[in-house]
């Protein structure tokens, strides 16, 4: 009896590693090919969207870094909505938007994905980096932070020198604050 259960549970931990093996080269795929499309890119306009395919931490840090190869990007709409995408990967693709130089233009949707305290303010905190950024539409509606991440993020989006418009939708009512008054 022991034996079978032993053979039961050795088989049941070998299927999880094959799955959480095949969701990681699936997500892996993904992000591939995106960078793959951003690879070449010299526009300064660009649209992404991939929404709901189960990108994670690694695929929004990895699409972010392909991001960041764009020098000449100025304009970007990027929507990974209904991901998985939490902390890490939301501070990861803030970080990399960062090294972007010449972008005025962002409209950031992150609805629907697993973004905590740390990752709302990181995020933030590196947004305040991108010292051309005039416009910002950034959807967050639906994470995991709460206030302490509410007000990193806007703590940190008042230090963007030439933001002159902001769209941020945070979608959570509990929220009533006041930034830099």
């Amino acid at each position: 009896m022991q034996k079978a259960e032993a053979e039961e549970n050795e088989l049941t931990e070998m299927i999880q590693k094959q799955k959480t093996k095949n969701q990681y080269l699936k997500e892996r795929n993904r992000v591939v090919d995106i960078k793959g499309a951003l690879r070449y890119s010299t526009l300064p306009r660009r649209v992404v969207r991939r929404w709901n395919i189960q990108i994670g931490d690694a695929g929004a840090s990895g699409i972010g870094s392909a991001l960041a190869q764009c020098a000449n990007l100025s304009n970007l709409e990027l929507d990974l909505g209904e991901n998985q995408i939490g902390d890490a990967g939301a501070s990861g693709l803030g970080f990399a938007l960062a090294q972007c130089a010449n972008l005025s233009n962002l409209t950031l949707n992150l609805r629907y994905n697993k973004i905590g305290h740390s990752g709302a303010s990181g995020l933030g905190s590196a947004l305040a980096q991108c010292t051309n950024l005039q416009n910002l539409t950034l959807d967050l509606f639906y994470n995991l932070f709460g206030n302490a991440g509410a007000s990193g993020l806007g703590s940190a989006l008042a230090q963007c020198a030439n933001l002159s418009n902001l769209e941020l939708d945070l979608g959570q009512k509990q929220f009533i604050c006041c930034f830099g008054m």
